[in-house]
Parts: C-alpha cells; sequence; structure tokens
C-alpha cells in the first residue's frame, strides 16, 4: 500500500492483499509477545501456522480483513503513509478474534477457516485464555502506541 495509493488501477483483491503483507507482521510481532502455548494457539487460530506449529491448514487470516483495509485506506487518505494506522489496526484486529475465540465456545465451533478453532484443536479452558490474552494485548499494544497517526509503525 506504501507505494501504490487507491486507486482506479487497484483491486480490491490487490488491497487487501497489500493489507496483509502490512498488517501480518505486525500482527505478529504484538502475538509474539504471548507465551509459547498462547502464541502457538494464536498462530493457530489465524493460520500463520498448525496445531503446536506444524504446517498451517486452511484459509489463513482472521476476523475482519476488509475493515482492516478501509483503516489503513482512511490513515493515507491525506497522502501520508498508511502505516501509520498500524497500532489501531493492530488493536482492533485483536479485539476482533477476542470475540471470534470465545463465540466459538459459545457456538461450540468445531472448525472456522477451514481448520479446527482453537477450542477444538486445544481445550475450552485454552480457547478462553487465549481470547483473554488477546484482549490484554490489544490494550497494552494501544498503551505503547498512545499517538497512532504521529507514531513509527509497529
Amino acid at each position: 500500500m506504501p507505494a501504490a495509493p487507491p486507486g482506479p488501477g487497484r483491486t480490491a483483491e490487490q488491497i487487501l492483499a497489500d493489507t496483509a503483507r502490512i498488517t501480518d507482521p505486525a500482527l505478529m510481532r504484538a502475538v509474539n509477545c504471548l507465551p509459547s502455548p498462547l502464541r502457538e494457539s494464536v498462530y493457530h487460530h489465524y493460520g500463520w501456522a498448525g496445531r503446536d506449529g506444524g504446517p498451517a491448514t486452511g484459509v489463513r487470516g482472521g476476523t475482519g480483513r476488509k475493515g482492516i483495509a478501509f483503516t489503513l485506506l482512511c490513515a493515507g487518505i491525506d497522502g501520508g503513509p498508511v502505516e501509520r494506522g498500524l497500532p489501531a489496526v493492530v488493536a482492533g484486529n485483536l479485539l476482533m478474534n477476542v470475540a471470534t475465540l470465545h463465540d466459538d465456545i459459545v457456538d461450540l465451533e468445531a472448525r472456522r477457516r477451514g481448520r479446527p478453532t482453537v477450542l477444538a484443536a486445544y481445550t475450552t479452558g485454552h480457547a478462553i485464555m487465549a481470547g483473554d490474552a488477546l484482549l490484554a494485548l490489544a490494550f497494552s499494544h494501544l498503551g505503547e502506541h498512545p499517538r497512532c497517526a504521529a507514531c513509527p509503525p509497529c
């Protein structure tokens, strides 16, 4: 996204692919702050790795890819770098995935995006703790980046 502003020459698929290239590393850096067992299950949830660090299955990504793209596009609407919106995007995405992890527990979902949910791959308690950890991580991330528009990229 930084090199190519939104315009008639870019498709929605290209914008979403650019968004993933920008946001996935920032999300991974945030998630890497979690202790190993929780980090592994969150990697599984996002499709970055399989259960216990094995090969990933299903469709990569987390909840809210279009919202992430929209937020980044808004951050660069004045011609500035879209990356300045990363802190808000990372925190927002973590929060959306708290809801997804906990919703899978409420609905007893066994699969999401073509792979077992954290609930099915691990345990109910583990899925609750993974969601709670993402909640704390989202607030911690925002605390580290109080001036989202002015701070450097995550």
